[in-house]
């Protein structure tokens, strides 16, 4: 299939991305011009050039930049882990790498009509109120022993949904611990459906991006996300003083003087 013209942007989130909004604006001009290459690569959402690693100052031409604007404008994305750079040193978008993943998943799903009930070939049926009469008895406990027929076939494992779970959930880790989980639940019928399961991601996901400044914890590894049913967490906003500015990732308040030495730290790459 021959690679999309163009790629889908999303102004609402581009605005509400509290990492992005905390770049300057020089380094959100970059962004989007480094996600116009990452969609050209042979490895979508990854920086690659002809399947290589192009070179910072490559890059800076390619774009028409001075290589130190360039550099100061990269490591500020790096700092507020806008992108990321992989084992191997090649710089990625990880939203470009989710969006373009769930529309590969939807597009083959569409090709199959699109319904989860059509995909797995069960067939629907319609209900319809009977009228009193002598055949309602029968009529009755026939239909009773079809739902129970129904509740009682057993859940068949769909590794597409499996995948679509694994690369909307934001921790990436422990990928083969949360199948083995993922069957388990699916075997003892505890397992929700899809859909709630990725309600409830989005729901929890809003609640850290919304934290304004309020303790939020890590993402727990998705086989023990799983394993402790946290589909069923509903989160609240916590409004304690003590823990407001408080930064998860240092363990430490997030002070003015904090983000002086990040800019004076920028400041001086430039200069050299």
């Amino acid at each position: 299939m021959s690679k999309s013209p163009a790629f889908q942007f999303y102004p609402a989130d581009w605005l509400n991305d509290i990492k992005l909004q905390s770049c300057s604006l020089q380094a959100q001009g970059l962004l989007i011009n480094l996600m116009c290459l990452m969609h050209q690569s042979p490895k979508y959402g990854y920086l690659l050039i002809n399947s290589f690693i192009p070179p910072k100052k490559m890059v800076s031409h390619l774009l028409r930049l001075h290589h130190k604007t360039y550099d100061k404008a990269l490591k500020e994305l790096f700092l507020y882990g806008v992108l990321k750079e992989d084992e191997e040193g090649i710089i990625y978008c990880e939203r470009m790498i989710k969006d373009e993943y769930i529309r590969t998943v939807r597009r083959e799903s569409g090709k199959l009509g699109g319904s989860p009930l059509l995909k797995q070939g069960v067939k629907q049926e319609v209900k319809q109120k009977t009228t009193p009469s002598s055949s309602s008895s029968s009529s009755s406990s026939s239909s009773i022993k079809n739902i129970k027929e129904r509740k009682e076939k057993k859940r068949k494992f769909n590794e597409k949904e499996f995948l679509t779970f694994y690369s909307a959930y934001p921790n990436h880790t422990g990928k083969k611990e949360a199948l083995e989980r993922w069957k388990k639940l699916i075997k003892t019928k505890e397992l929700p459906g899809l859909s709630i399961i990725l309600a409830a991601i989005k729901k929890q996901e809003l609640w850290r991006k919304n934290a304004n400044g309020e303790f939020r914890p890590e993402w727990k590894h998705p086989a023990t996300w799983l394993n402790k049913g946290c589909w069923e967490d509903q989160p609240e906003n916590n409004n304690s003083p003590s823990l407001k500015n408080f930064n998860p990732n240092t363990g430490c308040k997030r002070t003015d003087a904090n983000m002086r030495a990040g800019m004076e730290f920028l400041e001086r790459d430039d200069d050299e």
